[in-house]
């Protein structure tokens, strides 16, 4: 996989340095367990940052994808011009 992703995070596309962690992404519904994968839900290979965004991505998508297709600055923006 490290090869295919050309030395690279699967996500950043930055290369990975000598010696720099890698970590293995994969589907946390197939296994929840935090540190752990089944091997057959792997997505990908990733830098420490992108893995850790990812994670917050995840937890916080539907929260995320309401508050952006109706953020409250849009609101407050509406109701002043319709006032």
């Amino acid at each position: 996989m490290l090869a295919a992703q050309e030395y690279a995070c699967g996500m950043c596309h930055t290369p990975f340095d000598e010696g720099q962690p890698i970590f293995i992404n994969h589907d946390h519904a197939c296994c929840p367990a935090e540190m752990t994968s089944c091997g057959t839900c792997v997505r990908g290979l990733l830098c420490l940052s992108c893995n850790t965004g990812l994670g917050h991505i995840e937890r916080k998508y539907d929260l995320a994808r309401a508050y952006l297709d109706s953020p409250p600055g849009q609101l407050v923006v509406r109701r002043e011009l319709s006032a």
